[in-house]
Order: C-alpha cells, then sequence, then structure tokens
C-alpha cells in the first residue's frame, strides 16, 4: 500500500527473482509504476534503484552517473518494465558495497543465492535527493542444480530391439513444472566432451517431464560398438527458477556393446569392397590371422604356399637408388583358392634389403627377397613386418535366397508407421535387403532405402491410419538379388490427429481445432484445469470444438482421440492453454469505507476478477477541489493517511490488468471526524493563574479540561474561544489539561487533545517595615519584618 505523501508515488512488482541482472529485464518481470502529482507540469527526475542482500548492497551511482532519466507528466502514470529498465540493472551504473564489481563480474554476474530486498526510489533532477515513497519487494535467490544422470554410464548391452533406458535424479528444490531435456552426441574423436558438444548438433533430442526416458525403436539407431555422450537439462516451463550451468547436467559417456567394435576393421572393409566386391561399408569384424618368418632357407613364396591357406604368387619391383644409395622395393602378392577371407598375415623376414650400393666380392647386390642359401645382400640384416589382406577369388555363392517366410512379422502399433522384422538366411553371403510394401489393392509397390546385412528390420512409415498394408523382403548378395518373398498383411491401428491447437480463446471460452481424418466416426475431446483429478469431456464429428463456461487465467489440459469404426484410438499428448485474464472493464464492486478518524480511513471493496488485477489505483480528494491524489495498492484494501479533519472526500478505483488500466469506478464519498487541535500550550502562569491555549481550529466550541495532576475530578470548561484563564490555582502545584473542539453544529466533538503539564510558582513576597537605625557618618543599621518564604535576602544599595 502505498499512501500519497510525496510529489511522486513509486510502486514495484517483482515476479520471479533471480541471481543475473540480465533476468530481471525480461518483459513482466520487473515492474515499476510512477505517477507524479507536483504542481509542475512536466517533472523531470532520476529513477534510481537499490539491491541489497546478506552482506552486500548493490545500488544506483550519485548523480546523473546512475538510474534512469524520466519526464513525468502531471497526474499520468508511467509503467517501465523489459529493456526500458536496463539503465536500472547495468552494472556500469551501479555503486557495490560489500561485494566489488570484480567479484561480481568473476562470479559469472550472479549475486549470492539467499534472501534479497529490491526498491526503487525517484529522485528529483536538480536536487539529487529522493521525492518519492521508497517501493519495495522482498524476495529469495536460490540457484537449483542441474539433474544427475543415473544410467546409460559406461558399457551398455545392445539389445534387439533396441532398449536403453535413460534416467536422472533431480537435484532442484521447490515444487514446479520441470521440463527435461536429453540429448545424445556421437563420441567419434578423443577431443574434450565440451568441445565434441559444442562443435557438433546431437544425433538426438527430446523433452519429457517424467524423470526417465525410454530410447526405442522409435529413436535414432544406436551402433553396436559406438561411443556416445548424453547429457539432460532441467528448466522450469514457466522460466521462473534458476539452474546452475543453464540447468544442463555433467556430460556422461557410454558405449553400446563393446568401444570400437563397430569400426574394428573399417579399413579391412573399405579394402573388402574394393578389392573382393564387398558391400561397401559393410563392416568386417572377424578375420584370420596368421604369422610366420621367413629365413633364407626358403624364399617368402615357398614360405607362404607352405602354410596350407591357398596358393600364393610373389614378384618385386625395385626402383633406382636415391642420394644416400637405397632403392623403393614394392612387394607383389597374388593368392587363389583361400580357404579363410579376410586375412591378416604379419610376415617377419631377415633375409630383406633395400639397400642399393654395389655389392662386396662374392655377395649378390640385388635389394630385395632373396633366394635360398644366399647371403643378406651388402651383409644387411633387416627386419621387415608385413599386414596383408587377402580376398578370395570368388567371395559369393551364386545362389540367394529371401529370408523364410515363418521368419517375417509385422508389429503395426502406431498408426502412421509399422515395425517389420526377418530372419537372417543361413550359410549366405548377404550384403543387404530390400523392402517395399503398398496398400492392399493397389498395383504400385513402393521401395524403402537399402538396408544393411547386419540389420533384419524395417521401418515402414507415412502410412494411414485404419487401413490394410501388404509388405514383403529380399536378399542382396552382392550383385545378386534374391526373389521377393511372399507378401504379408497387415492393418495399422486407428490415427491420432497429427495436430491439436487453440485458435481462440478469451476469458471464459475457448475454440480447440485439429486437422480432420477421412475416416474418423466420432471425435472425443477431454479437457480439465491443472488442478482438478477429473476430466470432462465433449464429442463432435467435426474437427473443431468449443470450450465454455471456463474460468478466467486458469491453465486447462486437453487431450483428443478419434473413432475409427469401432476402434478407439489412443489419446493425443496432453496440450495445455490458459484463458485470458477478465480484464474487460471495471469489475469493482462493493466499496466500503470504515475505520475513520479525522486524518485517515480505511477502503476495502469485492473485484470479481481480482485474480486477474496486478494492481488498483485509488483517487480521492477533497469535495471542490480539482487535483486528486492517488494511492497504488495489490489487493482489495488500502488505508489512506494524512488527510484533513473535518472534511468530505471523493473516491473512486481503476484495476490494472494486462498492461491496461480500466475506467473509474463509481464516485465514493466519505467524511473524516473532527480533529482535536494541533497544539495546546500553558502561558502567563503565576502562583495563582494560568491561561491555557488552543490552536484556533476555526471550530464553534472549545471544551477545555484540566486538574491538578493524578487528581480524580476534572474541571470542565466549555467555550467558544481558544483560550481559557485558570484563577484560584495552588502555588507551587504540577496540573494537567487537554482540549477537545466541536468543529461545526453537524460534527461530532474531537476527540481530546494530548495532555500537557504545567506547574504554578512559588509565592515569595518582599520584605517590609524597614528601619534604620545606628546612623553614623561612616554606617546605618537596616532591619526588616521577616517574610514566610524567603530562605535568603538580596540587598541592594548606592
Amino acid at each position: 500500500m502505498f499512501g500519497q505523501s510525496f510529489a511522486v508515488t513509486a510502486n514495484l512488482q517483482v515476479s520471479s527473482f533471480s541471481g543475473y541482472l540480465e533476468d530481471y529485464l525480461v518483459p513482466g518481470t520487473t515492474i515499476a509504476t510512477l505517477l507524479s502529482t507536483d504542481d509542475r507540469t512536466l517533472y523531470p527526475v532520476l529513477l534510481k534503484i537499490e539491491i541489497s542482500g546478506q552482506g552486500y548492497l548493490i545500488k544506483s551511482k550519485d548523480g546523473m552517473a546512475g538510474g534512469k532519466y524520466l519526464e513525468l507528466i502531471k497526474n499520468q502514470p508511467v509503467t517501465l518494465t523489459g529493456m526500458e529498465l536496463s539503465e536500472l540493472f547495468d552494472p556500469n551504473k551501479l555503486d557495490f558495497v560489500g561485494l566489488s564489481l570484480n567479484e561480481f563480474l568473476y562470479q559469472g554476474g550472479k549475486l549470492p543465492d539467499g534472501p534479497v530486498v529490491i526498491s526503487i526510489s525517484a529522485y528529483d533532477v536538480a536536487l539529487d535527493k529522493a521525492v518519492s515513497n521508497i517501493a519495495l519487494v522482498v524476495g529469495n535467490i536460490q540457484t537449483n542444480g542441474p539433474p544427475q544422470i543415473i544410467t546409460p554410464i559406461g558399457e551398455q548391452t545392445p539389445q534387439n530391439p533396441q532398449n536403453l533406458l535413460i534416467s536422472w535424479v533431480p537435484q532442484h528444490l521447490g515444487n514446479f513444472t520441470t521440463i527435461y531435456d536429453i540429448e545424445i552426441y556421437e563420441k567419434n574423436s578423443e577431443l574434450s566432451y565440451d568441445v565434441i558438444i559444442d562443435s557438433g548438433a546431437p544425433l538426438f533430442y527430446a523433452s519429457t517431464t517424467q524423470t526417465s526416458y525410454q530410447y526405442s525403436n522409435l529413436d535414432p539407431l544406436l551402433i553396436q560398438g559406438q561411443e556416445y555422450l548424453v547429457r539432460v537439462r532441467a528448466r522450469d516451463a514457466a522460466e521462473v527458477a534458476d539452474f546452475e550451468n543453464q540447468g544442463w547436467s555433467e556430460i556422461e559417456y557410454f558405449s553400446y556393446g563393446i568401444p570400437g567394435i563397430a569400426a574394428c576393421y573399417q579399413m579391412e572393409a573399405t579394402f573388402c569392397a574394393a578389392f573382393c566386391d564387398y558391400v561397401p561399408l559393410t563392416l568386417v569384424c572377424e578375420k584370420a590371422s596368421y604369422s610366420l618368418e621367413n629365413s633364407s632357407e626358403l624364399s617368402l613364396q615357398t614360405t607362404l604356399n607352405n602354410l596350407g591357406i591357398g596358393a600364393f604368387t610373389v614378384s618385386e619391383s625395385i626402383s633406382g637408388p636415391d642420394d644416400y644409395g637405397y632403392c623403393q622395393v614394392t612387394v607383389f602378392l597374388t593368392a587363389v583358392e583361400m580357404v579363410d577371407v579376410p586375412i591378416a598375415l604379419t610376415f617377419t623376414s631377415l633375409s630383406f634389403s633395400d639397400h642399393c650400393l654395389p655389392a662386396e666380392a662374392g655377395q649378390n647386390g640385388d635389394p630385395g627377397f632373396y633366394g635360398p642359401g644366399g647371403s643378406p645382400p651388402n651383409d644387411l640384416g633387416n627386419e621387415l613386418s608385413f599386414d596383408f589382406l587377402i580376398c578370395p577369388d570368388n567371395p559369393f555363392e551364386d545362389s540367394c535366397e529371401p529370408p523364410g517366410g515363418e521368419s517375417l512379422a509385422v508389429a503395426a502399433d502406431h498408426p502412421i508407421m509399422a515395425e517389420f522384422t526377418w530372419g537372417s538366411v543361413p550359410d549366405q553371403n548377404t550384403s543387404g535387403f530390400q523392402v517395399s510394401f503398398r496398400l492392399a489393392g493397389e498395383s504400385d509397390w513402393i521401395m524403402l532405402e537399402d538396408i544393411s546385412a547386419d540389420t533384419l528390420m524395417a521401418f515402414i512409415g507415412d502410412l494411414e491410419g485404419g487401413k490394410v498394408y501388404e509388405t514383403r523382403v529380399r536378399s542382396v548378395c552382392g550383385e545378386v538379388d534374391s526373389d521377393w518373398s511372399a507378401p504379408i498383411q497387415f492393418n495399422t491401428t486407428c490415427i491420432i490427429p497429427n495436430a491439436v491447437w487453440v485458435t481462440s480463446k478469451d476469458a471464459e471460452s475457448a475454440i480447440i481445432e485439429w486437422t480432420g481424418l477421412d475416416y474418423a466416426t466420432t471425435y472425443e475431446l477431454k479437457y480439465k484445469s491443472l488442478e482438478a483429478t477429473k476430466w470432462l469431456s465433449k464429442s463432435t464429428m467435426e474437427s473443431t470444438i468449443q470450450l465454455t463456461g471456463l474460468l478466467p487465467n486458469t491453465t486447462y489440459e486437453y487431450k483428443l482421440r478419434v473413432l475409427c469404426s469401432e476402434t478407439w484410438a489412443g489419446f493425443t499428448p496432453v496440450y495445455e492453454f490458459t484463458t485470458d485474464r477478465l480484464c474487460d472493464g471495471n469489475t469493482v464492486t462493493d466499496q466500503t469505507v470504515s475505520g475513520i478518524t479525522h486524518n485517515g480511513v480505511q477502503l476495502d471493496w469485492f473485484d470479481e476478477a481480482a485474480i486477474d488485477t496486478d494492481q488498483y489505483s485509488i483517487r480521492y480528494r477533497p469535495v471542490g477541489e480539482t487535483v486528486w491524489q492517488v494511492a497504488f495498492v495489490s489487493e482489495t484494501l488500502a488505508t489512506l493517511d494524512f488527510l484533513s479533519s473535518n472534511t468530505w472526500y471523493q473516491f473512486s478505483i481503476s484495476r490494472f490488468c494486462a498492461d491496461v488500466w480500466s475506467d473509474w469506478s463509481p464516485m465514493g464519498s466519505f467524511r473524516t471526524l473532527c480533529g482535536p487541535p494541533s497544539n495546546t500550550w500553558a502561558e502567563g502562569i503565576t502562583p495563582e493563574m494560568a491561561v491555557l491555549n488552543s490552536t484556533d481550529e476555526g471550530a464553534i466550541r472549545y471544551e477545555f479540561s484540566y486538574r491538578e495532576r493524578f487528581s480524580e475530578t476534572w474541571n470542565v470548561k466549555n467555550m467558544a474561544d481558544p483560550q481559557l484563564t485558570l484563577s484560584q490555582l495552588l502555588e507551587d502545584t504540577e496540573y494537567e489539561f487537554m482540549v477537545r473542539v466541536l468543529c461545526d453544529e453537524t460534527s461530532d466533538w474531537s476527540v481530546f487533545s494530548e495532555t500537557r503539564y504545567f506547574r504554578t510558582e512559588v509565592r515569595c513576597d518582599a520584605p517590609a517595615n524597614f528601619d534604620l537605625s545606628e546612623i553614623t557618618p561612616f554606617a546605618v543599621a537596616i532591619s526588616w519584618e521577616n517574610a514566610e518564604r524567603p530562605s535568603k535576602w538580596g540587598f541592594y544599595y548606592r
């Protein structure tokens, strides 16, 4: 409540408290209202701010260096919010006490958690002194911790169908609707987790209000052996609560299966695709490994053929020597009739040289592998190792069969998607699969993209609910395709509308629409307020429905389902909308007046739309005057102070809702009581008399009550004059008195003034009957009669 006793009236509202100053600049979070009732038509002021908490004070700099400059027009309220208040929260325009600017910036520009008081005042630009009340709000800054991921962490066991639980534990306090954002990234480098996330888009993103998410076949396929990073963010649905690290959890690592297995032989896969007719990018994760050591007793070709794994042929090509006497030796190795594909062949030889200098006498000077019984060329004993990849002459069988009919299955649990699965074909080098589908009865098949050999399922999308489809699959064996499998039929479930939205709403109704479905028989919409437990229901055959009888400024939930023939589809996700606030016109009624005194009154009223009202403005003035005084309150109750006594006032009320002031309510009136004198005093005090005085209030009667202090009985004098002379008082005695007035013939007597005190003087008579005796030229004796009171005498002569 703000009573008007300043040239400017200030009001401040803060809807949420944050440790970051920039958060107070979100429109609607901070609302400052100023009203000038100064005599000047245009009043220049500086709006300044103070923010205080435990151990610190932040305030606008003195003078023009701090605050926001405004020019207020008399009797016209000014409301500021959002970036209009940026100068108040600019650290460069603030002084920091107990917390330096550098410390504030080092903490990321964040205020400490705990209680906080924010206040504003208007200052006269010329005088740099406050000319408004201090409008303040009290709140609490609380930074919530981000969620803690429980699973997945570390190596995860792959499942078919894909099934991975992502769960976390909330770390925040308070009861508010929390939305959790989940992100998964592929880890394809040894860079830090932060760099990987900042440098690429997530593989997967989803939001939920639960504290877990079941990752399934409907989500992007996870690759066996691939490494991933996962993080979860918590955020307040109302964007009020504040979180550390913007709500993001620690980044956690997990692998889907044994890490690295998916790329274990990517080089081999590329090799086999290029030279052995393998399907490109087919991962080769198994190979036969052989190691052998060659000596000068046998040739390399003989040593390889002795392994018994195939027929090898070895040839060499030697370049000319370089400036240092060395040359490039290229070894060509071919093989047929291989028993294993592919092969990792590690070869170590002590009978090889790449030296091209002339040989010594009796030695072979040619580089490369030397034959049986020879000595190393140039007496060099080089030891080399080789890792060969060898592909077969004919890696695949000529026959290629489709998956067996018994292994084919379709799960059509979703209206627009079906999951088609099949089994592998034993003893067949299958390089991939192809799938096609069509609406039953149509002639054209729709092909899906090719599917890898290790994936025995496909998702069929873009279907229509409540329809019959058929699908088939065939194997791909290198360059050969198998026949198609026998088609199998499946029915899609009744589809739910893929979009439901609110087209219009007001304070008491809403119109909801959705995408109509050709095969829909009936639509059922269920709705309820957020706090309610029971759903209300409305049905229609159209693709729109109107809800009426809603409560203003209330959040409602709604969901829709559709009936296809005799089968109900599942409900859509639950959506929300909030009805408008009831801001049409002035809804203030039942204005009552109570607690009337000579200088104050209490007003209260009823507002059927109080929940939608941000604040109220009460204007009031003495009857007959032209200038209104104004008070702002946020409740339906106001106390007006500093009023004139025995005066008729008129008043009316306006409500502020959704940035709009309503019209004024019907005029009300009240009369303040007759007030006591503003001042009373006693003067002319003697041992027997005193004059009692009251300020002249323009009253028709003054009633003086006086008595000896602590006496039980008051003496009362009623008179038209504001002055009373008392006589026949007792000397050296303390008296008390008070005064009340009758303002006019229609008023009641005022309350008594504050009790005043005075004390009569002590009687002290002068000496009498002077007598002179014993007179000489140089002396005289003086005597007089003794008095009752004197304790000593003062004697003067000249």
